[in-house]
Order: structure tokens, then C-alpha cells, then sequence
């Protein structure tokens, strides 16, 4: 029982990366970033889930910097909504919702 605790906790906080790695993804045009997706675990304890969204838009930052980033839109949904190798088998792994942010770099 405590080993199945000790799973649950590890998936339920696990980075998003480890779950649906693909779908955080940096669009560059000219070989200049032009903004992407960054993916995060938003359920769990406050703390946890509040720095899963600070390392998210750290990642925005770097992938815009020098320059800053603007968020277009957040969602939440399940993985397969974004990218249909998600669909069937892996729904197991990924089927849990979890939030997109949109970004565009402003130079």
C-alpha cells in the first residue's frame, strides 16, 4: 500500500515533459524564436503547482530571450486534444488534463 502511495504522489506531481514530452514546443521563423507551447501539471498541492507554472514560464523566457514573451492564451486539456499520438493506449499515461500556455516573443 505504501508503495502504491508512493507512486500515485510521483505521477500526480511528475513533470509534464516525462508524461506528453512533444507537446511543449518553441515555433521560430528565420531561425528566431517567434513564441510555443509550454506544458504543466496543475493539480496538486498550491506550492507544487506554483512552482511547476514559474519553471513554465522561465521556460517562455528563455526560449524569447533577449527579448519578452506574451501570453496569447491558457487552456486546460488532455493531452490527446493537442496531439492525437495521445489517443488510445497512451491515454493511460497521458489522459489527465493538463494546462497549455500559448506565448508569442515580442521583439
Amino acid at each position: 500500500m505504501k508503495n502504491l502511495l508512493v507512486l500515485f504522489l510521483f505521477v500526480s506531481c511528475a513533470s509534464t515533459k516525462f508524461v506528453a514530452p512533444d507537446l511543449e514546443v518553441i515555433y521560430t521563423k528565420d531561425g528566431r524564436p517567434t513564441g510555443g507551447v509550454v506544458v504543466y501539471n496543475h493539480n496538486g498541492l498550491e506550492q507544487l503547482v506554483t512552482q511547476r507554472r514559474g519553471k513554465a514560464l522561465k521556460r517562455m523566457r528563455e526560449a524569447c530571450a533577449p527579448g519578452a514573451y506574451r501570453i496569447v492564451k491558457e487552456t486546460v486539456q488532455k493531452p490527446s486534444e493537442r496531439d492525437s499520438k495521445y489517443e488510445g493506449n497512451m491515454e493511460v499515461f497521458a489522459g489527465r488534463k493538463v494546462k497549455f500556455i500559448d506565448y508569442e516573443c515580442a521583439f
